[in-house]
C-alpha cells in the first residue's frame, strides 16, 4: 500500500475540485446563491478532519514518475 497526504493531495487539486464542486452546487441549488470558496474552504476542511494525516492507498491507486 501506499500512503498519501490527503491534505496535501487536496490543496495540489484545489483549482481542479474547487470547479467540479461549484458545479455540483449549481446543479444541485441552482436558485440559491454561494460562494464557492467558502463552500471549497468547509469542504477541505471537514475531509482534512476525516482523514489521518498520511491515508492508505491501494498502490494501484498510485503512479510514479
Amino acid at each position: 500500500m501506499a500512503k498519501i497526504k490527503v491534505e496535501e493531495v487536496i490543496d495540489h487539486l484545489e483549482r481542479v475540485f474547487k470547479s467540479g464542486l461549484e458545479e455540483t452546487m449549481k446543479e444541485y441549488f441552482p436558485d440559491k446563491p454561494f460562494e464557492i470558496k467558502d463552500v471549497y474552504r468547509t469542504f477541505r476542511n471537514k475531509v482534512a478532519k476525516k482523514c489521518s494525516y498520511w491515508e492508505n492507498v491501494p498502490d494501484r491507486f498510485v503512479e510514479r514518475d
